[in-house]
């Protein structure tokens, strides 16, 4: 089982029992982006933890189940109620990921088809840079699919606002998507996504994704 390898490596967590679902989740994809063994970033100032949670949600619907990565402790009882994530989601707490984020990737990758990683920022730049190589190869053996949300920083040499993680990150993500502009307006969200990378498709530029939550 999931929990008894993670203890193994000595990795403390906790499970949520989500409440089930309680509303259909209608979600467009943009594009068939959410392929087996592939990396892919999700940036912008509000609406990327929202988004990254409804497709989770999407993926778990389709019967090839989800894990979550909460690694600053920002995932409460009242998202989980709302976004109506079911019992087979499972979300782990890490006490300490810095030294273990590999190992963690590595055991979660072979039980489930998506990993939602919330923020990337948790971890120490240094990190992502020396273990990008191998996170990269455990999710393409395992083929899945590995989503990370991340903050936009800015770039002390040139006062540009790029992201955290570095080139390396970068260099290394399949797709790229900013959010925008992210509203809610009674049960539906709206999310404008613009395609910053893109190496899964040919798409490209600003779409809306609407859906009903």
């Amino acid at each position: 089982m999931l929990k008894d390898t993670l203890n193994k490596i000595q990795n403390k967590f906790c499970s949520t029992n989500f409440i089930s679902k309680e509303s259909v989740l209608n979600f467009p994809f943009i594009v068939p982006c959410f392929t087996e063994g592939s990396l892919i970033e999700l940036s912008g100032k509000k609406g990327k933890k929202t988004l990254a949670l409804l497709i989770a949600k999407a993926v778990d619907e389709q019967n090839g189940g989800a894990a979550i990565i909460d690694a600053d402790f920002t995932l409460t009882g009242q998202e989980i109620k709302y976004f109506g994530l079911s019992e087979d989601v499972l979300c782990i707490h890490p006490f300490y990921i810095e030294d273990k984020i590999v190992d963690i990737i590595a055991e979660l990758s072979k039980n489930v088809k998506l990993i939602v990683l919330d923020p990337i920022s948790v971890i120490e730049y240094e990190t992502i840079d020396k273990n990008i190589e191998k996170i990269v190869s455990i999710v393409k053996q395992n083929k899945v699919c590995l989503l990370y949300t991340n903050n936009s920083i800015t770039d002390i040499r040139n006062r540009r606002l790029t992201t955290y993680g570095g080139r390396r990150l970068k260099i290394y993500t399949d797709l790229r998507l900013k959010i925008n502009d992210f509203k809610t307006k009674n049960n539906m969200l709206s999310f404008e996504v613009e395609i910053l990378k893109n190496k899964l498709s040919f798409e490209t530029g600003i779409k809306t994704l609407e859906m009903r939550r």
